[in-house]
C-alpha cells in the first residue's frame, strides 16, 4: 500500500529554505575567510606567473633568434660537400 506524504504547508517550506540558505551562507563565508586567511596559494600564484613569464621569454627570445639560426644552418648545408 503506498504511502502519502503529509501536505507540507508554505510556511514550512521557507523556513526550510531560509535555513538551508543560512547554513550555506555561513559556509561560504568560512570558506571565503579560510582562502584570505591562506597563504600557500599566494605562493603558487606567484610561482606560477614567475614560470609564466620565463616561458613569455623564452618564446620571444626563441623568434627573434630563430630566423637567423635557421640562415646559417641553412647556409652551412649550401656550402658543405657532403
Amino acid at each position: 500500500m503506498p504511502v502519502s506524504k503529509a501536505p507540507t504547508s508554505d510556511l514550512a517550506r521557507n523556513v526550510g529554505r531560509l535555513y538551508w540558505e543560512s547554513v550555506m551562507k555561513k559556509a561560504l563565508k568560512k570558506l571565503a575567510s579560510n582562502l584570505i586567511k591562506d597563504e600557500q596559494g599566494g605562493e603558487v600564484l606567484e610561482y606560477a606567473l614567475i614560470a609564466g613569464l620565463i616561458v613569455v621569454a623564452s618564446i620571444a627570445a626563441i623568434a627573434a633568434v630563430g630566423g637567423k639560426v635557421v640562415g646559417k644552418w641553412q647556409s652551412l648545408q649550401n656550402n658543405s660537400s657532403w
